[in-house]
């Protein structure tokens, strides 16, 4: 259990506390993020034929790790001020709520798996400072788009 300690530190500053998720044959051989998502059941499925989509449920996998997450989504979208609640409640507008949560489990997957491989601590803050790099992109993607038609824009400080 010792040799866990370092990854348990890693995932103690996450929001949810969510515990071991990966097993010792996981570490023997490192598993790309696609295929971990397809391993833990929570790769969105691709149903389609002639050009018509079905209906899209998520794989079968590790029903255990699907439901911590689950229930460590709603527990993050219940909170106000987190840059992962404000991205559920963004996608909840163009879908409904379950698969928003199922999504937010997904991307919680996505963030626990980089904290892992990397050996560095959840920080809210960096998604703060990619927002607001890209406003500033978008923005200046705009000026520009209005300096093409003819505009004279000026961006104020």
């Amino acid at each position: 259990m010792h040799c866990y300690r370092p990854r348990f530190q890693v995932l103690a500053g996450f929001v949810g506390g969510v515990g071991k998720s990966r097993s010792r044959r996981d570490d023997r051989r490192q598993l790309p993020l696609r295929s971990l998502q397809g391993r833990k059941g929570l790769a969105p499925g691709n149903h389609k034929s002639a050009g018509k989509k079905k209906k899209q449920r998520v794989t079968q996998g590790n029903n255990y790790l699907k439901t911590i997450l689950c229930e460590v989504a709603w527990v993050i979208a219940s909170h106000k001020k987190l840059y992962l609640s404000g991205w559920y409640w963004r996608l909840k507008q163009r879908t409904d709520s379950k698969r928003a949560i199922v999504a937010l489990a997904r991307k919680l997957l996505v963030i626990i798996y980089t904290m892992l491989k990397t050996n560095q601590p959840y920080n809210e803050q960096k998604f703060l400072e990619r927002k607001l790099v890209s406003d500033q992109k978008r923005a200046k993607r705009m000026v520009n788009e209005l300096t093409r038609l003819g505009y004279a824009v000026s961006l104020a400080a």
